[in-house]
């Protein structure tokens, strides 16, 4: 772990792109209900996927992620808008389950499954910040982050655009614009989700956006969170200074 008492500290800032998105909710049946942002549990899986496809660690890739990354969190950008709307899924899944096509067209209902989602639509690429266990797990994190593919569903697509190693120092502000514990929040306008962080335990996370009123469809906007402790910044993002958020 970094040191309590680090107040300059190295983190990593990488821009994902995705045209939408849809995380099951801890809660919510199939995907009936998205996740707005993508909750820590999410993207360090998605980072512990693709550090296997470099060390190859199988099932110990959680394990051996952990050695690296403390800190995996969704950011927002000022001008940033999400859409969250509801859809119908079909899939042909009979295919894989009996491993063979539909012999005629009056089969084919029997293959199809449909299920439910919430995709959430992206107006840009979001910002995701992780905040090293140490400065020497810096190279071993910007080598696995381009390797990203997947953050939710298997329709979630990920095209990682840039990423870049910032020092992220005390600034003048008392605002937060990552997903955070929702104890810490003070003021603002923001949506708590139950959800689980990096390291596998449930809490209630606040997430830095907020629903535009009088809106036909769920539109969502930035909404800093507001706390009472020092923040850092990081290239646009802010986050709380510590271990525990």
């Amino acid at each position: 772990m970094l040191a309590p008492d680090s107040i300059i500290r190295k983190v990593i800032v990488a821009r994902f792109r995705v045209a939408l998105f849809s995380i099951r909710h801890e809660l919510a049946y199939q995907v009936a209900y998205s996740y707005p942002l993508p909750p820590p549990s999410t993207l360090f899986g998605a980072f512990a996927k693709a550090l296997g496809y470099s060390i190859n660690c199988g099932i110990r890739c959680p394990k051996e992620a952990r050695k690296y990354v403390d800190k995996i969190r969704a950011g927002v950008s000022d001008d940033q808008k999400l859409l969250k709307s509801p859809v119908v899924l079909v899939r042909v899944r009979g295919v894989l389950e009996d491993k063979r096509l539909p012999g005629n067209v009056n089969e084919l209902p029997r293959f199809k499954d449909a299920m439910l989602r919430e995709y959430v639509f992206a107006s840009k690429s979001f910002s995701v910040l992780v905040v090293p266990k140490s400065k020497d797990s810096l190279d071993v994190i910007k080598a696995t982050l381009p390797l990203v593919d997947r953050m939710g569903d298997s329709e979630s697509l990920v095209a990682v655009e840039s990423l870049k190693v910032v020092e992220a120092k005390p600034c003048n502000s008392r605002v937060v614009t990552v997903v955070v514990k929702s104890r810490l929040a003070k003021g603002g306008s923001f949506i708590v989700e139950k959800a689980t962080d990096e390291s596998g335990y449930r809490d209630n996370f606040a997430f830095p956006v907020t629903r535009i009123p009088g809106t036909p469809e769920e539109l969502l906007e930035v909404s800093p969170i507001e706390v009472d402790q020092q923040v850092l910044c990081a290239d646009d993002l802010r986050f709380p200074q510590g271990d525990d958020w």
